[in-house]
């Protein structure tokens, strides 16, 4: 199961870095200079990339893996969902 999670993260992960909107300002993606991303998503992408991130965040919440920092996952995929807009 644990190979399922890790190739499904690394499929939305490119699919995320494939679709997502880019800001005029270039390099300044974040603050109040970045452009809201609009979704370029169809529905049926978006189901699977909400269910990929329930999945995923239930697998790398800190509170469900006490025995292990697992911090920067959680926040890199809190990241992606904001871009991905589910």
């Amino acid at each position: 199961q644990n190979y399922i999670f890790s190739s499904a993260f690394f499929y939305i992960l490119s699919l995320a870095l494939t679709k997502t909107s880019h800001s005029t300002y270039g390099q300044y993606t974040s603050g109040s200079y970045s452009i809201s991303s609009a979704s370029t998503y169809t529905g049926s992408e978006r189901a699977m990339l909400k269910e990929f991130y329930r999945g995923l965040s239930k697998k790398y919440h800190p509170d469900l893996n006490p025995d292990r920092d697992t911090t920067a996952a959680m926040q890199l995929l809190n990241k992606l969902k904001g871009e991905w807009g589910i």
